[in-house]
C-alpha cells in the first residue's frame, strides 16, 4: 500500500491526460499512453501524476463513474497504477466508487488489487477520519453498492480469520460511528436491514456502536420519521439494545423521555412492551426515565411509564430528588399538577432531597407562583418542614424577596400566602437569621422611586389634559332637551351624565395622582414618605385610568349613536378589552384566595384570614367598585 505521507514521489498530472480522464474519453486516454515517442518510464510516470488533492486517474474516473475507462485501465494498464493509492483525505479509488451509483465499479477496482489478501486490505482501508468504503456507500444510500462491498468482504473472511481482523460491517470510524449507526441516523431502513442480515450473535455480526458509546437504537428513537419501524427492526435483531447505556448511562428510554414528540409514543410503547424492566434503569446521575420525563415536562411519557412500571415514581436520583422535586425545579406546571392530583403520589409529596428540601422549598426558591399554589392547595403537604439549614419555606420566601420597590413581586405573593396559611419560621436565632437578608442599595432604591414617579406623573398629566378637553368636544353632539322624551333620547341623556361624572372623577384622580407623584419624586424626602406617595399615586392613577375608560365608552356612545345603536354598542364593547391588563392583580388575588380556601377551608378563611387579606389590594378593588357605582348612580339623577 502506498503511504499517504510520501509527497516527494508525487507530481502534477498531465493536463491532456487529466482532461481525457475527466471526460471519460477512453480512446484519447489510450492514444496518450500508446504514443510510440513515449518510452515506458514516461508512460509509467504519466499515470502516476496527481491533482492538487492527490487524486490519481483512478480516483477521478471512479468519482465520475467512468466505468469503461476504469475497465480499460484494468485491462491494459493495471500494472502501472496503484489501486490502493490515497489522496489528501485518505481516500482510495474504492472509497470514491463507493460514493457513486455504479456497483460494477466496485468489482473492477477490487479485482485490480490482485490477491485475496490485497483485496481484503483494499476493502478495509480507512480514510483519515477512520471511515471505510462501506461508510461512504451507506451515506450515499445505494443498497447495491453496499451489498457488493459486503459480499466482497465475505469472500475473504478466511483471511480475516487468519489475521484476526474485524469484518467490514464491524469497523468504526475515529468517532466510534459504525456503518449501522450511520444508516440509522440517516433513517435508511433498507440499508439497516442489509447490514443486520447476520444475527446479532454471529461472529461477524454488524457493529451498532456510535459516538459516546451510543447504539443504533439510541439514534433510532430520536428520529422524527420512521423511528418506530427502525426501532422495531433493531429490537427484533438485538433485544439487548433496549438496556444498552451510553457514556452517561442513558438508555434509549432516557433519550425518548428527554425529547418527547407526537411521533414517538409508539416507539416508547414498543420498547416498554418488549422489556418493561428498562423503565427501572438509572443513568450516571441516578435518574430513571421517569425522572428525565419529569424534567422535560413529558406528561404523556410519565403516564406511559407508570402503566408499565407502576412503582417507578418512588426511587430518587443521586441528589435525593423525586419526580416532583425535578418537575418543580424545572418549572413544569403540568407535571406538578398531575402528581398532586393523584392519590398514588401522596407518599412523595413531603420527601426531602439531599439538601433537606421538599418540593415546597424548591417552589419557593424558584419563585413560580403557579406551581407554588398547586402545592399550597394540597393539605397533605407540610407547610413548615426544615431543611438541613433549618430553614422553612417561609424563611426562604422572606429571604428571596429582593430589596427595593416592587408592587408585584412573585416572592412577595408567596410569602404572604404562607403567612396567611399559618406557616412557621425556622428555629434559628433571629439576630443570626436577619443578617442573611440582602440590604437594599439606598441610591438605587431612590433612583427607582424617582423613575417610577416620573413615568406615572407623565401618564397622570396626559389623562388630566384629556379629561379637561373631553367635555367641550363631546357636548356639541348631545341632543337637545326637546328630544329627551323619546326612549333613545333618555338613554342618551343618562349616558351623557355618566360621561360628565366619569370625566370629572378622571380629572380629580389624575390631578391628585400628579401631586402624589411629584411628592414621590422629591429625592430629599424620607424614603418611607416617598414610597407612600408613590403607592397612593399608583392607586389614584389606576382610578383615573378606569374613569377615563368610562369617559371614552360613554363619549363614543354619544357621538356614534346617531349612526346606529348597534354600532355604538360594538364600539364600546371593544373598549372593554383595555381593562384586561388592569385586572391582572385582581386575577392574582382571586387565585390566591381560592388556593387559601382550598387549603384551610371557607370557614377558617372567612373567620381569620379575610380581615387581614391584602389590605392595600383589597382596598383598591373596593374603591374601584365604589367609583363604578358612583358613576352609574349619578348618571340616573
Amino acid at each position: 500500500m502506498e503511504d499517504i505521507q510520501h509527497k516527494s514521489e508525487r507530481h502534477m498530472m498531465d493536463y491532456t491526460l487529466r482532461r481525457a480522464v475527466t471526460e471519460g474519453n477512453v480512446q484519447r486516454f489510450n492514444e496518450l499512453l500508446q504514443d510510440e515517442n513515449q518510452p515506458p518510464p514516461r508512460t509509467s510516470r504519466l499515470l502516476q501524476g496527481v491533482t492538487s488533492d492527490w487524486d490519481g486517474v483512478l480516483h477521478i474516473a471512479a468519482r465520475l463513474e467512468h466505468v469503461e475507462l476504469v475497465r480499460a485501465i484494468s485491462d491494459g494498464w493495471a500494472m502501472l497504477v496503484d489501486v490502493a493509492a490515497k489522496n489528501r483525505r485518505g481516500e482510495t479509488p474504492l472509497h470514491c466508487a463507493a460514493a457513486t451509483e455504479e456497483p460494477e465499479m466496485i468489482n473492477l477496482l477490487i479485482l485490480m488489487s490482485g490477491s485475496h489478501e490485497k483485496q481484503m486490505e483494499l476493502v478495509s482501508e480507512r480514510k483519515c477520519n477512520g471511515e471505510t468504503c462501506l461508510h461512504d456507500a451507506v451515506r450515499r444510500g445505494n443498497r447495491q453498492v453496499a451489498s457488493r462491498l459486503i459480499a466482497a468482504d465475505v469472500s475473504v473472511q478466511y483471511i480475516r480469520d487468519r489475521h484476526r481482523c474485524r469484518a467490514l460491517v464491524q469497523i468504526e470510524d475515529n468517532e466510534g460511528v459504525s456503518p449501522l449507526y450511520l444508516a440509522t441516523t440517516l433513517g435508511n431502513l433498507e440499508m439497516v436491514q442489509l447490514l443486520t442480515e447476520r444475527p446479532q450473535d454471529h461472529r461477524y455480526a454488524a457493529s451498532c456502536a456510535g459516538p459516546e458509546k451510543k447504539t443504533a437504537l439510541h439514534a433510532a428513537v430520536l428520529l422524527r420519521y420512521r423511528s418506530t419501524e427502525l426501532s422495531q427492526h433493531l429490537v427484533v435483531w438485538n433485544p439487548n439494545l433496549i438496556k444498552k447505556t451510553d457514556l452517561y448511562g442513558n438508555t434509549p428510554l432516557h433519550l425518548l423521555a428527554s425529547s418527547w414528540t407526537t411521533r414517538q409514543p409508539a416507539t416508547a410503547k414498543l420498547l416498554l412492551d418488549r422489556d418493561a424492566s428498562a423503565g427501572y434503569l438509572w443513568d450516571a446521575e441516578g435518574a430513571l426515565p421517569i425522572h428525565v420525563a419529569a424534567a422535560n415536562g413529558c406528561l404523556d411519557m410519565i403516564k406511559l411509564l407508570l402503566e408499565h412500571c407502576p412503582d417507578c415514581y418512588w426511587p430518587c436520583s443521586n441528589f435525593g430528588q423525586t419526580i416532583l422535586h425535578i418537575a418543580v425545579q424545572q418549572k413544569n406546571y403540568n407535571v406538578v399538577r398531575y402528581v398532586c392530583s393523584g392519590q398514588r403520589f401522596l407518599g412523595i409529596l413531603n420527601t426531602r432531597d439531599a439538601d433537606g428540601n421538599t418540593a415546597l422549598h424548591l417552589a419557593v426558591l424558584k419563585g413560580n407562583v403557579s406551581i407554588f399554589r398547586v402545592l399550597l392547595g394540597m393539605r397533605q403537604i407540610f407547610l413548615s418542614p426544615r431543611n438541613k439549614e433549618e430553614r422553612t419555606p417561609l424563611d426562604l420566601a422572606s429571604l428571596g424577596i429582593p430589596p427595593g420597590v416592587s408592587f408585584t413581586q412573585p416572592r412577595q405573593w408567596i410569602a404572604n400566602d404562607l403567612v396567611l396559611a399559618k406557616a412557621e419560621y425556622g428555629t434559628g436565632r433571629w439576630d443570626h437569621f436577619s443578617t442573611n437578608f440582602t440590604t437594599a442599595d439606598r441610591e438605587k432604591n431612590s433612583e427607582a422611586i424617582s423613575k417610577s414617579a416620573g413615568l406615572m406623573a407623565v401618564c397622570a398629566v396626559l389623562i388630566l389634559n384629556v379629561a379637561f378637553a373631553a367635555p367641550f368636544n363631546v357636548s356639541k353632539f348631545y341632543i337637545d332637551s326637546s328630544n329627551a322624551s323619546s326612549t333613545l333620547g333618555r338613554a342618551k341623556m343618562h349616558v351623557y351624565k355618566a360621561f360628565m361624572v366619569s370625566d370629572a372623577l378622571a380629572f380629580v384622580f389624575s390631578a391628585a395622582a400628579t401631586s402624589c407623584c411629584t411628592l414621590a419624586g422629591i429625592s430629599v424626602a424620607d424614603r418611607n414618605t416617598r414610597f407612600t406617595h408613590l403607592a397612593v399615586g399608583w392607586l389614584l392613577l389606576e382610578l383615573a385610568a378606569l374613569c377615563m375608560l368610562a369617559v371614552f365608552m360613554s363619549g363614543v356612545y354619544v357621538v356614534a349613536s346617531p349612526v346606529g345603536f348597534r354600532f355604538a354598542i360594538t364600539a364600546c364593547a371593544f373598549a372593554i378589552l383595555a381593562t384586561l391588563p388592569h385586572f391582572t392583580m385582581s386575577a392574582m388575588l382571586f387565585l390566591s384566595v381560592r388556593t387559601l380556601i382550598k387549603r384551610v377551608g371557607v370557614r377558617t378563611w372567612c373567620r381569620t384570614l379575610l380581615p387581614s387579606l391584602r389590605g392595600m389590594r383589597l382596598i383598591r378593588i373596593i374603591v374601584m367598585l365604589v367609583v363604578s357605582a358612583t358613576i352609574i348612580g349619578l348618571s340616573f339623577l
